[in-house]
């Protein structure tokens, strides 16, 4: 079973706010979750120490075949706040996503700049918290921020 309950609200200043509980059926019991961890750490020790390399390489693409971030687990909270039109040509948002089973956690914060009616400018990050053997503290990168541009045609 999967069951998603939330809601969103939009106040008059124009800033919305979205909350919602993700039970995921199939995700990993805490048994489970342990096991594929294990799993990886085998796999990935013994690569290191070059025991049957090709092998150990096989199981690490396997691990990875079935890792989906936000997913993996089966309690989640998702909190976003958006503010449109901040000064009339800035969005903001902050999204917030928790794992409720390993208390891991991703932040996202984000700003468009919108430059005119067809070109905005873009820069985010994501921050990953948690250690490194819970979901969003196993991402090897552990914190990324990007920018880009977006044209209208």
């Amino acid at each position: 079973m999967n069951l998603v309950v939330g809601g969103q609200y939009t106040f008059d200043n124009k800033v919305n706010i979205i909350g919602e509980y993700i039970y995921n059926g199939e995700g990993y019991d805490a048994c489970d979750w342990r096991n594929y961890i294990d799993f990886v750490k085998y796999a990935h020790v013994n690569r290191e120490k070059g025991f049957v390399s090709g092998l150990m390489l096989s199981y690490l693409g396997q691990a990875n075949s079935i890792t989906t971030f936000g997913q993996m687990r089966r309690n989640y909270l998702f909190a976003r706040i958006n503010k449109p039109d901040i000064g009339g040509k800035v969005d903001g948002s902050l999204v917030f996503v928790a794992n409720l089973d390993d208390r891991s956690c991703l932040l996202s914060p984000s700003l468009v700049y919108r430059l005119n009616d067809r070109v905005a400018l873009t820069a985010s990050a994501q921050f990953f918290i948690g250690n490194k053997d819970i979901e969003y503290g196993m991402i090897p990168w552990q914190n990324a921020v990007s920018a880009g541009i977006s044209v209208l045609f």
